[in-house]
């Protein structure tokens, strides 16, 4: 499980994000179903999601703030 801090850089278009370990480029999921787009720069602090979570440590029980759908009918952009 890879640990993140809140802590980002916008280069342009390209976000980082400080992760435990070094930086890495930050991830946009997009739903498939209403093109909700998760920025793991943003998160979703209304549903409990801290801005600098990666997606890969968004809850699984997570849903799409818009349609409800979980994180299977999402796909990185």
């Amino acid at each position: 499980m890879l640990e993140s801090i809140a802590i980002f850089m916008d280069y342009g278009q390209i976000k980082y994000l400080k992760i435990k370990g070094g930086i890495g480029v930050a991830k946009q999921m997009r739903c498939v179903i209403c093109d909700y787009v998760y920025d793991e720069t943003i998160g979703d602090p209304e549903n409990g999601v801290a801005p600098g979570t990666v997606w890969e440590n968004v809850p699984e029980d997570w849903v799409c703030p818009l349609c409800y759908v979980g994180k299977d009918q999402f796909e990185e952009i």
